[in-house]
């Protein structure tokens, strides 16, 4: 365990997500991804993991996109652990939601690292997720 989750800093943070509205917190955690400190982001998934009940596939796609997009590989791990991906057991085996979408996020954005992290879950390259950008 990093020496920061026994700071008060750090425990406070979680402490004042968990008691936001779920919506405003998925909005934090995103926020944190961006900004890239983490400390903070760490508590901001800790915080939502208290909340996976509530946690529906638009928001996760959301935060599993950023962390490609920013290149946060520490948030990404993260949330592959609250999410239980699973690691690809053989080349026809189906990625879990969200590994295609953060490894197109890593490419386009040459965050390279997330991007094998992805490739090690099921994303492949030779599939690119295709957006209509109207």
């Amino acid at each position: 365990m990093p020496a920061y989750k026994n700071t008060l800093r750090y425990k406070h943070m979680v402490a004042r997500l968990e008691k936001l509205p779920f919506y405003k917190l998925e909005t934090a955690v995103l926020g944190e991804i961006a900004k890239g400190r983490r400390w903070r982001i760490e508590a901001a998934i800790e915080a939502l993991s208290k909340h996976e009940d509530r946690f529906n596939y638009v928001n996760y796609m959301g935060l599993i996109e950023a962390c490609g997009r920013f290149g946060r590989l520490t948030a990404i791990h993260r949330l592959a652990d609250v999410y239980q991906w699973e690691k690809k057991k053989s080349e026809h085996s189906p990625s879990p939601h969200g590994a295609p979408e953060a490894f197109d996020m890593a490419v386009i954005h040459g965050h390279y690292r997330v991007a094998e992290f992805c490739r090690s879950y099921g994303a492949r390259p030779d599939i690119m997720i295709h957006r209509d950008r109207n």
